[in-house]
This record gives structure tokens, C-alpha cells and sequence, in this order.
């Protein structure tokens, strides 16, 4: 019977470390959107209609974004330190990784891309990144035709 409690105990203490402790490891990714630009061959643009908004990290579940082929990111350091973004590459057709963390100077912006598919794409078709603090910002870039 005492081993029964011992394992009882254990198996419980399990669950609460699963359930409580590591719900980082569990935590969803904070999935952004991104935006195509407005076709400046179709005439006018009515107003607003080109306008963007950069989306804070979020620090505690990180970020996600569905990848197409080509996107880029546009980085804003709206914070008055340098803050750091880090990008998380996934194996290529060769076994490489090589995760990319940029450190972006105070007030400053950065841009990146266009990203491959090939050594950033995680399973789920998303490409996922981690700020160092809520003043970095990012904007994500779909490519468009470009033949148009």
C-alpha cells in the first residue's frame, strides 16, 4: 500500500509540474498577420487605405507568422535601449540551423528578408521569432506579383 502512495504522490506531483510549472513549453504563439502592399499601378489610393500598424512582441508567449515565400519584416525598436529580435531556424535541406538574433539600436528600425522557406519554416508553415522587450514592433510583408 505504501508504494501505491509513493506513486500516487508522484504521478500527481507530475500532472501539477505539467498542468502549473511549464506552461511556457505549452504556451500558443502569438500569431500577427501580414499585409500586402497597396498596387500603386491601379491610379489612386483613397486615404488610410495603404496605412500599417506594427505589432508589439509579445515577450511572454512569442510570435508566430504563416510564411509565404519571399515575406520580409520590417523591425521598429520604438524603446529608448536596444533591444534584441530573434528569429528560430529549423533544419534546411542540408541538417543546417542557424537562428538569427538582431540587436536593434534605440529609436531604430531594421528589415529583413525575403525569407526562404528552407530553414525557417516550422512545421505548422509559420515562422516563429521572440522580442527582447514590448518596444520592438514588427510588420510582416507579403510579397506581391511582380509583374503587375
Amino acid at each position: 500500500m505504501r508504494n501505491k502512495k509513493h506513486l500516487s504522490a508522484a504521478l500527481m506531483a507530475a500532472l501539477c509540474a505539467i498542468t502549473f510549472g511549464a506552461q511556457s513549453a505549452f504556451a500558443v504563439r502569438t500569431d500577427v498577420a501580414g499585409v500586402i502592399p497597396k498596387n500603386m499601378n491601379n491610379g489612386t489610393i483613397s486615404a488610410n487605405a495603404a496605412d500599417v500598424t506594427l505589432t508589439a512582441v509579445d515577450t511572454v508567449n512569442n510570435n508566430s507568422v504563416t510564411l509565404d515565400a519571399g515575406m520580409s519584416c520590417l523591425v521598429q525598436n520604438s524603446g529608448g535601449s536596444p533591444y534584441t529580435i530573434t528569429f528560430t531556424s529549423v533544419a534546411d535541406h542540408l541538417g543546417r540551423t542557424g537562428d538569427i538574433t538582431y540587436t536593434v539600436a534605440a529609436g531604430g528600425f531594421a528589415l529583413f528578408g525575403p525569407v526562404t522557406l528552407k530553414g525557417w519554416m516550422q512545421t505548422d508553415g509559420k515562422v516563429y521569432y521572440t522580442g527582447s522587450n514590448v518596444a520592438v514592433k514588427t510588420l510582416w510583408i507579403r510579397p506581391t506579383n511582380p509583374n503587375i
